[in-house]
């Protein structure tokens, strides 16, 4: 338990170290460049792993997870400023929906790929066996991170629309961009939505760690039945990820889906804390993981829609930034594992997740809605493309 808050805050510290600096390289240099050199790093950061996870030594673990930190804040703000660069402004909800379901689906073959090593190895907790499925991990993770220095940053250029959105978020001086409650504008949405991340990454370091052990100490689940758990959970993210998008086009607003299935989770968390029967630990953990993960695409697309194009790299690294405060918080986790129990530990991850949930509902007054505009708009331009050939026939 020890050495799993040493490693996850050794990463976080280099993050922390790191993350503003890389944020505000992204935005001054080319972003294919800074790419390049993430992938440099992380190429290094497989070699020390793989020698690490071999050689079952401890030093080389931790100085090739102090890469990986430095790896995750170049890469992540450049990548995904990148990212957010080639969609207009109010239609990136739908990409980076689907961006996030591809990585949820690398989630559910990585552990079906655990499953098949451990099984052909014996299936058990045995460091013998462990290590290969980590080795097996960083050379696939070497493989990919090959495509890093194949990226081109197109020209920068901004549409008028996004520049007087980035302004005032509608395009002209009206009052109407003032949320009535806490006299709240819509350039205040990223400042919030980070102070809500901040506090949900917060509790979830001091748990995320440890749900692996606490099925293994609690319930006595093999490794391949915990990877069989987490695959479950991001079936089930990919699912109402997809879901959470389409609603959000017809139904409801992109927060109030977020504060919706945040408030689902966090019931769960609780129920979790006090719950004995496996069967219904399992199920409130996959749920509680689906409905918790499922708004990732929205949110960064909330976040990216009230940012300017040349601030997205700092934006992104501020999220690495909290990102390291989750591998901090990791330590103080493990303290209260040790220190009371598991379940006392899901409580007070709860009441982090309660408190976010208080900042997501300022929000839902300040966020416009443009998923459901560009769908009505959408529709419109459909039915008079409709009216306009039935005219000519």
């Amino acid at each position: 338990m020890y050495y799993v808050g040493i490693v996850r805050g050794i990463t976080g510290l280099f993050q922390l170290c790191f993350a503003l600096p890389s944020g505000f390289t992204a935005d001054k240099f080319r972003k294919d460049k800074v790419l390049k050199a993430a992938g440099v790093v992380g190429l290094t950061c497989c070699v020390i792993s793989i020698a690490g996870f071999w050689f079952e030594s401890i030093n080389l673990i931790f100085v090739a997870f102090a890469g990986w930190g430095v790896f995750n804040v170049l890469h992540g703000p450049a990548s995904e400023a990148l990212f957010a660069d080639c969609y207009p402004q109010g239609q990136r909800s739908l990409p980076c929906t689907i961006k996030y379901v591809l990585m949820q689906v690398a989630l559910i073959l990585g552990p079906v790929l655990s499953i098949v090593i451990l099984y052909v190895n014996g299936n058990n907790w045995k460091l013998r066996d462990l290590k290969v499925v980590l080795i097996a991990g960083a050379v696939l993770c070497a493989a990919s991170l090959s495509s890093l220095f194949m990226f081109v940053e197109p020209e920068k250029r901004a549409s008028d629309n996004e520049r007087a959105v980035v302004q005032n978020d509608e395009g002209d001086d009206s009052d109407s961009n003032q949320a009535l409650w806490l006299r709240l504008q819509r350039r205040h949405v990223p400042y919030l939505a980070m102070l809500s991340e901040f506090i949900i990454s917060l509790g979830a370091g001091m748990t995320i760690s440890y749900f692996s052990i606490f099925f293994f100490k609690e319930y006595g689940l093999a490794p391949a039945e915990v990877n069989l758990v987490f695959i479950g959970t991001s079936i089930l993210v990919v699912i109402l990820s997809m879901l959470s998008q389409n609603l959000s086009t017809c139904f409801c607003s992109r927060m109030q889906i977020i504060v919706s299935t945040r408030i689902i989770a966090s019931c769960c968390l609780v129920w979790m804390s006090f719950a004995k029967p496996l069967w219904l630990q399992i199920a409130l953990f996959i749920v509680r993981g689906g409905t918790m993960r499922c708004t990732v695409g929205i949110r960064k697309s909330i976040l990216m829609d009230h940012v300017s194009q040349k601030k997205r790299g700092r934006w992104n690294s501020f999220e690495s930034l909290i990102a390291c405060m989750s591998s901090a918080s990791t330590v103080v986790g493990g303290y209260l594992v040790d220190a009371y129990s598991y379940r006392f530990c899901f409580r007070i991850t709860a009441a982090f997740y309660f408190a976010a949930v208080l900042v997501d509902t300022v929000l839902l007054t300040v966020v416009r809605d443009t998923n459901r505009e560009n769908a009505w708009v959408s529709k419109e331009k459909a039915a008079v493309g409709s009216g306009s050939r039935t005219g000519v026939v």
